[in-house]
């Protein structure tokens, strides 16, 4: 047994797209420690792992981890050397 959605699937991607970005927004994480990926997830740009994440919430708890404040440290420190 098949079904098919309402509407164009496209859309239904960007608007998740767009509501993701509105999450990012409101959850205060500033916009150089996340970068938001074609496919409507979320990069950690301060880590040197560059892990990906699903949700706003998933990312909101790796920046209280233990890896995520060293490298903010490392970021912070970078930016006054150069």
């Amino acid at each position: 047994m098949s079904f098919k959605r309402d509407g164009d699937d496209a859309s239904f991607i960007r608007l998740l797209q767009k509501r993701r970005i509105s999450e990012l927004f409101t959850a205060n994480i500033p916009n150089n420690e996340a970068k938001l990926l074609s496919n409507g997830r979320f990069a950690c740009t301060v880590c040197h792992q560059g892990p990906v994440f699903d949700t706003v919430p998933m990312l909101s708890i790796h920046r209280s981890g233990k890896r995520h404040k060293k490298g903010s440290i490392h970021l912070v420190f970078r930016s006054y050397i150069f």
